[in-house]
């Protein structure tokens, strides 16, 4: 973890120029190091190197890693959006916030914040483009709500959260950035459109006419293929390799050695980040890491909508703008099994123990309610299509370590019966459904 503690002190000594060219004292600009995603590890190694304050998005996360690290003097900062059946939590753990949008947060913080904790430190989140759909508040009601919040006794307003540029200027810096600090003549970013298309959307050292107009599919040329495997890719040089893809418009032909990161999030590829340099450059691990570090960042701004709207994804999602061959498996004639279609992408479970047992009953309650509605729509339309003398064989199958065996075998008819059949161990909380066959 050498390198953990060697960047902290390049970027340490960087700061301290920073402030004596600003006329500041010493000392009074702090960094704040985001260790989300981030193993117990390397978060010890930059703690014990002098790293006191450390940002986290997901509350979840936080906690599993707050008791490991108890024994260090870490001000733990939350950095994420606030849902409200979290403020509890985040109340109760965090010394720092930054992301407060509304005076009902504020306000939720401040009545479930410990009479035994000093008060929480707040910064509020403020939105100076309103049209562009994301969290916080609106210049307008910022005086309001800023007032409001001072005067909250378990709170300690310290601070605004804003930022005023457009999501394809922040990209641009972002690329501009990285290619200096990495030492790089290029540095690019590419976006996934609908239809598994990765589009360049910034770039630092290509030429800029080719930004929104080269574009790759997933699997083509060396991005492509970063993004298809989802694995990062370092290349001394690049031209040699057999999936190099050159795109004229670009004016890469100059530059040799390349190095790619998928830009990832829920497990999803959402883009791609690359390098270049003129010579045959050997990357290093720690390359590959800051990239990959600089990546969760890019990826929390492509997810945030700005850049490609969700609804386009959303539509393509599951193949619809690509031709896709589905595998199946042939059982018998004129009987096999395949998926037809895939509604929704893979859902990563991030939050295990339920905080509020009633609405999770609540929301159980009516996903099997939606789940029956959906099973009698589905029977009615096959009934219609049927041929004369078609035979159906349909089961409903509600899993549960004690329901009786009469639930079993067909669609639950009594509602209450049902509930306690679901609902009657806490622990056990699961459902499912099972279309078994169609016959002919």
């Amino acid at each position: 973890m050498n390198s953990i503690c060697d960047h902290l002190a390049d970027i340490q000594q960087r700061i301290a120029a920073c402030e004596a060219s600003a006329g500041r004292p010493p000392g009074s600009v702090t960094l704040l190091a985001v260790s989300k995603h981030q193993s117990i590890a390397k978060i010890r190694a930059a703690a014990e190197a002098g790293q006191r304050h450390l940002g986290e998005n997901y509350l979840q996360e936080a906690l599993i890693k707050m008791p490991l690290l108890d024994d260090l003097p870490i001000e733990w900062h939350f950095i994420g959006h606030i849902q409200s059946n979290k403020t509890r939590g985040i109340a109760s753990h965090f010394d720092w916030v930054h992301s407060v949008s509304s005076a009902r947060v504020a306000q939720r913080l401040s009545d479930q914040r410990p009479a035994s904790l000093p008060p929480l430190n707040i910064c509020l989140q403020v939105n100076l483009h309103p049209e562009n759909g994301r969290e916080g508040i609106i210049a307008e009601e910022l005086r309001e709500i800023a007032t409001l919040s001072a005067e909250l006794p378990r709170l300690r307003l310290r601070g605004i959260m804003a930022g005023s540029d457009a999501a394809q200027e922040r990209l641009d810096q972002i690329v501009r950035v990285v290619a200096i600090e990495m030492v790089a003549e290029v540095c690019s970013a590419y976006v996934m459109r609908a239809g598994e298309v990765l589009e360049l959307f910034a770039t630092e050292g290509l030429r800029p006419e080719a930004v929104h107009r080269t574009r790759l599919r997933v699997g083509e040329g060396l991005v492509g293929r970063i993004a298809a495997a989802a694995r990062p890719l370092a290349l001394a040089d690049a031209q040699a390799h057999p999936d190099f893809a050159y795109r004229p418009e670009t004016g890469e032909e100059i530059y040799h050695s390349l190095m790619g990161v998928p830009v990832l999030r829920d497990e999803r590829v959402l883009g791609v980040l690359a390098i270049q340099n003129r010579t045959w450059r050997q990357y290093s691990e720690d390359d590959v890491e800051t990239l990959q570090t600089i990546a969760m960042i890019v990826a929390e701004l492509v997810a945030s909508g700005e850049l490609v709207n969700p609804h386009e994804m959303a539509e393509s999602r599951g193949g619809a703008s690509l031709p896709m061959r589905l595998g199946g498996l042939r059982l018998n004639p004129g009987l096999a099994v395949a998926p037809a279609l895939l509604h929704e992408p893979h859902v990563v479970i991030r939050h295990i123990v339920a905080e509020d047992i009633d609405t999770e009953e609540r929301r159980l309650r009516d996903a099997v309610a939606a789940m029956q509605q959906g099973i009698d729509q589905l029977f009615e339309q096959v009934v219609r299509v049927a041929k004369p003398g078609a035979r159906f064989c349909f089961r409903n199958f509600v899993g549960h370590t004690e329901i009786p065996e009469r639930f079993r075998n067909g669609i639950v008819e009594d509602e209450e019966a049902g509930r306690r059949a679901i609902l009657g161990d806490r622990s056990c909380l699961q459902a499912r459904i099972v279309i078994c066959r169609i016959v002919k």
